[in-house]
């Protein structure tokens, strides 16, 4: 299982504490985790390795070591991928592979969707969606801070028990 925690701007980055909810949650599975992304994304994930010392293990973390042109092999080993709204998504929708799409109302759903029935959106509506903003001008980020760890961990396990035509 692929989990990416990047994002191209501040305003599609789902927050460090629902990421660690949701690894927690996923390392109780049995499955492989692989952390992935491009430098910016590494301290994000450094983050939250640092907050699952306790399950680290369970963790294999690529970020800025995986080449973007090897990300598609590395998608076809993959079972699920579970990201925020960035490149990653796409190339996997190109695969064929299962994936969870943490989307912010920075943009419009539908215009950005990857072009795959194996991919599953999940997002929390606000008004002020789609803002077009790369950094959120609200005092807080409604948008990804109400989207639950908990509302992903249930997409997750749909996603790993659906089957698809």
């Amino acid at each position: 299982m692929a989990l990416h925690a990047g994002a191209g701007a501040s305003s599609k980055e789902w927050p460090d504490a629902h990421w660690i909810l949701l690894a927690r949650a996923l390392a109780r599975w049995d499955a492989e985790f692989f952390w992935i992304g491009d430098a910016p994304a590494r301290d994000k994930t450094r983050r939250i390795l640092a907050a699952l010392s306790d399950i680290r293990e369970r963790f294999t973390d690529l970020t800025n070591r995986l080449p973007l042109g090897a990300l598609g092999t590395f998608f076809d080993a993959c079972d699920l991928l579970v990201s925020g709204d960035s490149g990653p998504v796409h190339v996997a929708a190109s695969r064929k592979l299962k994936t969870l799409v943490l989307f912010s109302g920075a943009n419009e759903l539908f215009e950005w969707k990857p072009l795959s029935r194996a991919a599953e959106m999940i997002y929390h509506e606000v008004p002020c969606s789609p803002c077009h903003e790369r950094v959120c001008p609200k005092p807080r980020h409604y948008c990804m801070e109400d989207l639950t760890p908990e509302t992903a961990i249930a997409a997750a396990e749909l996603m790993v028990n659906k089957k698809w035509k």
